[in-house]
């Protein structure tokens, strides 16, 4: 599916939202980010490990 598609469908579903509900998505992209950024840091840690 086109990035961009889907990128101004989420758009614009969060304009449609209350402030107090695109606060809630802000901290759950966050979140996301977060763990995914950990996730990573694993798999580096893991990687590294291997090659000693």
């Amino acid at each position: 599916m086109d990035t961009n598609l889907v990128e101004q469908r989420l758009i614009e579903k969060i304009r449609q939202l209350s402030s107090p509900r695109i606060v809630e998505i802000e901290d759950f992209i966050d979140f996301l980010y977060q763990r995914e950024s950990q996730e990573q840091l694993s798999i580096d840690l893991h990687l590294l490990i291997m090659k000693c």
